[in-house]
């Protein structure tokens, strides 16, 4: 019953908070925030966009560089996909191992998208409790 008390007093706190600003100000302020967060949204995902597209492409590369008639590990999975599909062709097995290829470039895109989320919030974390500790 405390706690609910509490809240309630914090609630009435904020708002008293905002009785002293105009309410022409307080709209303006609303709709600043509005935009910022919407210009911050966009921004994210156009980063997030650009990190990724940038990631796979480095990804595909190095892993392609293992994808040709040379690489032993490219011959074994051939001849391993002719002894588990014999009815495709080698132009459709060429395109399951070119997909396959595909798809770890993209999982290991994510995960380096995953790491730097991790590494942000570290970060930022860092920085909360460094403020905390300033006041």
């Amino acid at each position: 019953m405390q706690r609910h008390q509490a809240v309630q007093i914090e609630a009435a706190q904020a708002q008293s908070t905002f009785r002293t600003i105009a309410p022409a100000a307080f709209a303006h302020a609303y709709q600043t925030k509005n935009i910022v967060r919407q210009v911050s949204i966009s921004a994210g995902v156009a980063l997030a966009s650009v990190f990724m597209q940038e990631h796979n492409a480095l990804h595909y590369n190095r892993l392609a560089e293992r994808f040709s008639w040379n690489a032993w590990q490219f011959n074994d999975a051939l001849h391993l996909l002719r002894e588990q599909l014999p009815n495709l062709s080698d132009t459709q097995r060429l395109g399951v191992l070119a997909g396959e290829l595909a798809r770890q470039a993209t999982l290991i895109s994510c995960l380096d998208f995953f790491r730097l989320g991790v590494w942000i919030a570290l970060a930022l974390a860092g920085f909360l409790l460094a403020l905390r500790a300033a006041d």
